[in-house]
């Protein structure tokens, strides 16, 4: 089984990905919750220069998210049953036609998902939560950067699960679990 967790940063991605793991593994399927961008070289590379400004470090933070991005896809391939925060909607963070470039080949090289859902929240309301988690600003952390990454998002022409995530960390993963028929 393969399950991806997409949407903007703040929106409830990990919390979910992590009750659908725990619900899975209620029903006796152990699963892998694999975080993009992970603990591996590529998604620390990643992380690094999402606090980077400037077309290189956007391009080279792409590039190595990417390369995280399929780690998870081999896995998948071997068998594995994971739920993916992140997958092939993280393209859209890129401009234009180079996002919708890369999402195309990313369509076409990683996996599909059994199921991917998309937690939709107002880009308002997920800036505030990343604001509220302190750290450094990466990036794509920005209203209209949010705004413009969400539009893509929802018109990716992806199969998608779109479930809302304003409501609280509890009400989207009960959404969240009912939209799998998981609960």
């Amino acid at each position: 089984m393969f399950i991806a967790v997409d949407g903007l940063d703040g929106s409830g991605k990990s919390t979910v990905a992590a009750g659908i793991a725990e619900a899975l593994t209620s029903d006796g399927i152990s699963v892998t919750v694999r975080e993009h961008p992970g603990d591996g070289r590529w998604g620390r590379l990643a992380r690094r220069f999402l606090l980077g400004r400037g077309a290189p470090a956007k391009m080279l933070s792409a590039l190595f998210m990417f390369m995280d991005l399929f780690v998870t896809g081999m896995a998948v391939r071997r068998g594995g049953d994971v739920v993916a925060v992140r997958w092939t909607l993280s393209a859209f963070y890129l401009d234009g036609w180079s996002g919708r470039t890369v999402h195309r080949l990313l369509v076409a090289f990683l996996p599909e998902p059994d199921a991917t859902i998309l937690m939709d929240v107002d880009p308002a309301t997920a800036l505030e939560r990343v604001g509220s988690r302190g750290g450094e600003e990466e990036m794509f952390e920005n209203l209209e950067s949010m705004e413009e990454v969400r539009s893509r998002m929802l018109a990716s022409g992806e199969p998608l699960i779109i479930v809302d995530a304003g409501g609280t960390p509890e009400e989207v993963l009960e959404g969240a679990l009912v939209a799998l028929g998981l609960s």
